[in-house]
């Protein structure tokens, strides 16, 4: 209603369906009014997105890799989970060298710094940054055993937002990249 949602939601049971890297779990929750409902969550670690911009020659770092639901090579930004212990900022910064093998630059917070849910049936969040001004990493990190990436570091802004409106990358990069240049506006880097 106009007044809005009130009461507790209460979680009643759960019960774990599958358990790997990612979970699902299905939880009974009962409403405020006494209803109850069946949801199956998903539960991931938290991840960071992170899209590299040089100032100077006014390209983006993209990375290539193999997307094992879609079944094809796709772009996208840096991206990866946070490992538990670790900072935001610092898994921010071991995806940069890993993915794309930068290092360095000025991380700046995108969304206000706050982890973005996923949707309403995951646990994890996302969290984003623009990277300003990296250079290439002398020794890079490893790249994990299940990825295959190729970095690309000469995206052009009209190259970005023909990829964004094209559709050719996942959720989660559209809507950060979307926002990474939205903060680079913001900052007067893309003027002409």
């Amino acid at each position: 209603g106009a007044d809005g949602l009130r009461g507790e939601f209460r979680v009643v049971e759960r019960e774990r369906l599958f358990d790997s890297y990612r979970r699902i779990e299905r939880r009974g929750v009962e409403f405020p009014d006494g209803r109850r409902a069946s949801f199956e969550v998903l539960e991931s670690p938290p991840a960071v997105f992170v899209l590299p911009y040089c100032r100077r020659r006014r390209r983006f770092s993209l990375i290539e890799e193999y997307h094992p639901g879609a079944e094809e090579t796709k772009l996208g930004l840096v991206a990866g989970a946070i490992d538990p212990g670790k900072t935001v900022e610092a898994a921010a910064r071991d995806e940069l060298s890993e993915e794309a093998q930068l290092a360095g630059g000025d991380l700046v917070p995108l969304a206000g710094g706050y982890g973005i849910a996923i949707d309403k049936y995951t646990t994890n969040r996302f969290y984003a940054f623009l990277a300003l001004d990296c250079k290439r990493d002398p020794a890079p990190r490893p790249p994990d055993p299940q990825e295959c990436i190729h970095a690309r570091h000469d995206v052009t802004h009209s190259d970005l937002l023909s990829l964004v409106h094209s559709g050719s990358f996942n959720v989660p990069s559209t809507a950060f990249a979307m926002l990474a240049l939205a903060k680079l506006e913001a900052l007067g880097e893309l003027s002409s």
